[in-house]
């Protein structure tokens, strides 16, 4: 057990020091990052599937009772 837990340890640490590496390595391309991922995450249609979805979600529900 104790050599899982470690090789475990080990790659969590690993993936999150290359994350850091990237992140990074890419500074200045972080605001365009997130700006783009507000943008394409609260527009119109988006809102409009989601709506779609929850109206299918709570038909279904109702399918099922």
């Amino acid at each position: 057990m104790q050599k899982h837990m470690l090789s475990s340890s080990l790659l969590w640490q690993a993936y999150v020091l290359v994350a850091l590496i990237i992140i990074v390595l890419n500074v200045t391309e972080l605001l365009g990052v997130f700006v783009l991922i507000f943008e394409s995450a609260f527009g119109l249609r988006e809102v409009a599937g989601g709506a779609l979805g929850a109206a299918m979600l709570q038909g279904i529900k109702r399918g099922y009772f």
